[in-house]
């Protein structure tokens, strides 16, 4: 969750912690509105180890992709909203982390792949 301008902004992981537990949500919440009035748990040990499992598994099946020969356009560190354009137009087949944004939920993807269908790019769609 983030506030610009005055406007929050949602992620999938916000969307995901309301719909585990309100609470949690109304904290992060909160804790934005105010941050010196209460402190978030820390993570705990096993939060740090999935973590870091899910990020090798990543780094892991991005390494394949690629070792492979499968078109990939890594956006890896680009948080501008607009870059993802470019690789669709051209119909790149999988794009690496990029940003999405619609209303007030934004995001990164973790892997964006072509598939058939129409769509305002042509015959394909992500």
């Amino acid at each position: 969750m983030r506030k610009t301008q005055g406007n929050l902004t949602f992620s999938p992981s916000d969307l995901i912690a309301f719909v585990e537990s309100e609470y949690a949500s109304w904290m992060d919440r909160f804790q934005l509105e105010f941050p010196d009035a209460v402190q978030p748990d820390q993570g705990t040990a096993e939060d740090r180890i999935l973590q870091a499992r899910g990020e090798e598994h990543e780094r892991r099946f991005l390494r394949e992709l690629t070792d492979s020969g499968h078109d990939v356009c890594d956006l890896r560190g680009t948080s501008d909203l607009n870059a993802v354009f470019e690789p669709m137009k051209a119909g790149r087949k999988i794009i690496y982390q990029a940003a999405l944004a619609s209303g007030r939920f934004s995001g990164i993807a973790d892997f964006l792949v072509r598939v058939g269908g129409n769509s305002a790019l042509g015959d394909y769609h992500y």
